[in-house]
């Protein structure tokens, strides 16, 4: 049995999937990128998961045992999360399809807040399921959000120096953990650590959904 879409709609829905996802249309340069605020946004994204999970994998296990979990559960949520993490990559792959680069990357941000403020409180299974779910699914929706963002925007020309400067931004992101373990000293306790460390995230969570795609900045001495 066969279904027959009139030409019409056909088109209408073609032209809105093609109007929904934004893909910029000028032609990018490096310098030009570096020189918009939208770039720096998006890095800052990118640096949010691995702020986030290098910070998981470093205290996690430790935490978790403090609450009364046993060390072979720990250990068991931090390979369920692994595991998560590379299916949500592939699921991110089929939904980026249809969403927005930039909505994905709001509902990744706001997941990873939810799975660390989970972990905060990972006193009984529910607190630990959603964290280890959150986590998960984030640490692959994140990355694959921000990267694809940032071709949509400024273009495949200069995408590979733009990806090599946001991976250098993002190795302040090891400071997480020092962070993390100097709170754990005066707090006695992983609990406000992990509390803490979502404060950049909520900010760089606040400053995307303001952002809007960048635009090329014409010289000064440019004349119609």
């Amino acid at each position: 049995m066969k279904f027959y879409i009139p030409k019409r709609i056909a088109d209408k829905l073609t032209q809105h999937s093609s109007e929904t996802i934004y893909k910029t249309k000028e032609i990018w340069t490096a310098s030009g990128a570096l020189r918009t605020w939208q770039f720096y946004i998006i890095v800052a994204s990118y640096t949010a998961f691995l702020w986030c999970g290098i910070t998981v994998n470093s205290f996690a296990v430790a935490h978790i045992i403090e609450q009364g979990f046993s060390e072979t559960i720990a250990a068991g949520s931090l390979s369920a999360m692994a595991f998560i993490n590379a299916f949500s990559r592939l699921a991110g792959g089929a939904v980026g399809e249809q969403l927005k680069p930039k909505k994905l990357l709001i509902s990744s941000l706001i997941i990873i807040i939810c799975g660390l403020i989970a972990l905060s409180f990972a006193t009984i299974w529910l607190w630990l399921i959603l964290f280890t779910i959150g986590v998960g699914v984030d640490y692959g929706m994140t990355f694959l959000a921000s990267s694809v963002l940032l071709a949509n925007y400024f273009g495949r020309g200069p995408y590979l120096e733009l990806f090599s400067v946001m991976n250098l931004f993002s190795t302040c992101a090891c400071f997480a953990p020092f962070f993390g373990g100097i709170i754990k000293g005066y707090t006695a306790s992983f609990t406000p650590a992990f509390l803490i460390i979502t404060i950049p995230v909520f900010i760089i969570l606040s400053l995307t959904l303001l952002m809007k795609p960048p635009v090329q900045r014409l010289p000064q001495n440019y004349k119609l």
